[in-house]
């Protein structure tokens, strides 16, 4: 490898860790809470409704990330409207959307992933050793900016020098040009780059195809069929604990 510069780091199953069954207690939070402002304004519609239409949405928001699009948390609400098919859908007010976009993504506090217990002192060590340090994560329900919060809430916020999200971008990873925003904003050459992530097709074919090194976190279940992949990893670790090696013995 180059003298590393820059370590641009994945979120889900690499900082973090979801609790059982989180995505189904985070989605039956958000069925309540949007099917309780819907009644508050008398639009009566069932759990199931609502249940199907996060389905769908969520089925368009992957299938786009698979070819390396996503859309913005507000396109994703306004997505999520019109798969309930409201008959009034265009004349909802404006503090209703409001509300049901908040139920949509704070659903994510009500039931939150838990950081990985090397993290913070493996950016901790990053940042003593002099190098910059990037998030690149694709995003789901949740968007960047409240992700961000729960970051700040982690204590972890200010080790980042710089957060890509893909729905602020409308780009998902494995599209290069996500992870080309952060070598362009921190002004670093992509051999002089290393991702780490947990996902082969997302994280390591997206970091080769824009040029930079790639570190697989091991034992995870891959979204993707490697056998589709592009690349294969660099160096392959056990989890986040072991990046402060990797980097000093490259």
């Amino acid at each position: 490898m180059h003298e590393t510069k820059l370590v641009t780091l994945d979120l889900w199953n690499t900082l973090i860790n979801d609790v059982p069954d989180g995505g189904t207690i985070r989605n039956s939070l958000r069925v309540q809470g949007i099917a309780q402002v819907l009644a508050d304004q008398g639009h009566i519609c069932t759990s199931s409704d609502i249940r199907k239409a996060l389905r769908e949405t969520q089925r368009i928001l992957w299938a786009g990330q698979l070819s390396g699009k996503d859309l913005s948390f507000k396109q994703q609400v306004e997505l999520f409207l019109k798969e309930l098919h409201l008959l009034s859908l265009d004349t909802l007010e404006s503090q209703c959307r409001d509300q049901i976009a908040e139920k949509y993504g704070n659903a994510f506090f009500g039931c939150s992933p838990r950081l990985h217990k090397d993290v913070k002192s493996v950016l901790q060590w990053l940042k003593e050793n002099g190098l910059k340090v990037a998030l690149v994560s694709n995003t789901g329900a949740t968007p960047g900016k409240m992700l961000s919060v729960y970051l700040s809430r982690l204590d972890i916020l200010d080790y980042f020098d710089l957060l890509v999200f893909s729905d602020e971008h409308q780009i998902a990873k494995p599209n290069p040009e996500l992870f080309s925003i952060a070598l362009e904003r921190l002004e670093t050459m992509p051999e002089q780059a290393v991702h780490v992530g947990d996902q082969i097709y997302f994280d390591c074919d997206g970091a080769k195809q824009a040029g930079m090194k790639a570190v697989l976190l091991d034992g995870i279940v891959q979204h993707v069929d490697p056998i589709q992949c592009i690349f294969t990893p660099d160096i392959i670790i056990p989890d986040i604990g072991q990046v402060p090696y990797v980097i000093a013995h490259k």
